[in-house]
């Protein structure tokens, strides 16, 4: 079911921006305190030297075109080369903020996935007898136990049991 001779089909939509938790949102502010006052402080300062890039240019331009001058030419060029690399800044520094915004939610959200995660909690006991262990979420096991995942065979794993009981002796 293509497309016929002369058809094309229309892009796929865009994927909607990833949805964030309230938690996750908050968790990556108090990592980021002074993010909003930063981004709050580009922005004024991008639009003000927008404002005033616009002023010089008109100036710049009108002098260019043989219209009266105002300011001298020398003044108001590098006005506006003042201007414009404010401009470039602001708008650098609310991209720059933004993509790291965006990479600290990712991080975040992929942690509370992880956290998220059923892992079989094995008892030596339950290993010996063959028995599969409880299931439990990882974040419960946060602050009460030390967390193992081990990734191979039965021998791997009870060398990696034994070594950890060891170490918490």
């Amino acid at each position: 079911d293509g497309p016929g001779e002369g058809e094309r089909r229309s892009p796929p939509p865009p994927a909607p921006p990833p949805q964030y938790s309230r938690k996750q949102l908050l968790r990556e502010e108090i990592e980021s305190p002074f993010r909003k006052v930063r981004q709050t402080i580009a922005a004024y300062s991008l639009f003000s030297a927008g404002v005033g890039a616009f002023i010089t240019g008109t100036r710049a331009l009108a002098c260019a075109t043989g219209a009266k001058c105002l300011q001298p030419l020398d003044e108001t060029l590098p006005n506006l080369g003042i201007n414009l690399a404010v401009m470039a800044a602001a708008a650098g520094s609310l991209w720059w903020d933004r993509r790291s915004q965006q990479s600290k939610l990712q991080r975040i959200a992929k942690g509370g996935r992880l956290a998220a995660l059923q892992l079989a909690a094995a008892t030596r006991r339950a290993a010996e007898e063959g028995a599969p262990g409880n299931n439990i979420a990882v974040s419960e096991l946060r602050s009460s136990r030390r967390m193992i995942i081990v990734a191979g065979g039965e021998e791997v794993y009870r060398e990696a049991l034994s070594t950890a009981e060891v170490s918490a002796e």
